[in-house]
């Protein structure tokens, strides 16, 4: 064995911990119960999508468990100091507002998700295919 190269189980724990993470921080970050109910689903979701990938391709376990462990620690860093301003949306999106007269979300925020989510998931994935062998 390599040195560099981490054992599959050690990607399973850190998977298993960013799932913790998530679990204990992005739901707190919802602006009312029902969201913070339905972001709980989250990693059963994303791991569903790995797994179906995974079970494609049959192999390089490290990176769709990087993958995954990417996505669970960039959801809540995307929106963390900025999830205040997810209320108008959500609020109003649960009062039944149509799709094209909710709030729109801030710039800053927009551009949080879309540069945080696919940096950190392509983080974790070279991460898995640099270090799971």
């Amino acid at each position: 064995m390599d040195a560099d190269v981490l054992p599959v189980g050690v990607w399973w724990a850190a998977a298993a911990a960013a799932a913790i993470i998530y679990l204990a921080v992005y739901p707190r970050l919802m602006p009312t119960r029902k969201t913070a109910r339905s972001v709980l689903v989250g990693p059963l979701m994303i791991g569903l999508l790995v797994a179906v990938f995974f079970a494609r391709d049959g192999s390089d376990a490290p990176a769709y468990l990087g993958a995954f462990t990417g996505v669970m620690i960039a959801l809540p860093l995307a929106i963390v100091g900025q999830h205040r301003s997810l209320v108008p949306r959500v609020v109003a999106r649960e009062a039944g507002v149509p799709n094209g007269d909710l709030p729109s979300l801030p710039a800053s925020l927009k551009i949080r998700i879309i540069v945080t989510l696919p940096l950190v998931t392509c983080l974790g994935i070279w991460l898995g295919i640099r270090f799971g062998g």
